[in-house]
């Protein structure tokens, strides 16, 4: 996937396959050998997830923004925004 300039695809791709199995190797090395080429993407995401788990439901869904302008087709952000949008707008009620 990656050789068509598709890496942030590609990584998504990869941190699906690292839900089912952490330990595999070969699924490391090629989140390592890509991580430079989505480094700001994955910052971003990591931390949206990491405000998330906080709490800072507003925090995270500017930070699922920020990194859906990155990669627009995301399914990660799509999700991360839905939640947190969500819990924001609760939270308001």
């Amino acid at each position: 996937m990656d050789t068509q300039g598709n890496s942030y695809v590609a990584w998504e791709m990869l941190e699906k396959a690292k839900q089912i199995d952490e330990q595999d190797p070969v699924l490391s090395r090629a989140m390592a050998d890509m991580a430079p080429r989505v480094a700001d993407y994955v910052r971003l995401l990591d931390s949206a997830k990491d405000a998330e788990k906080k709490g800072a439901n507003a925090a995270a869904l500017t930070l699922f923004l920020a990194a859906q302008e990155i990669f627009p087709m995301s399914q990660s952000c799509r999700e991360g925004i839905s939640r947190n949008a969500n819990a924001v707008l609760d939270g308001v009620k």
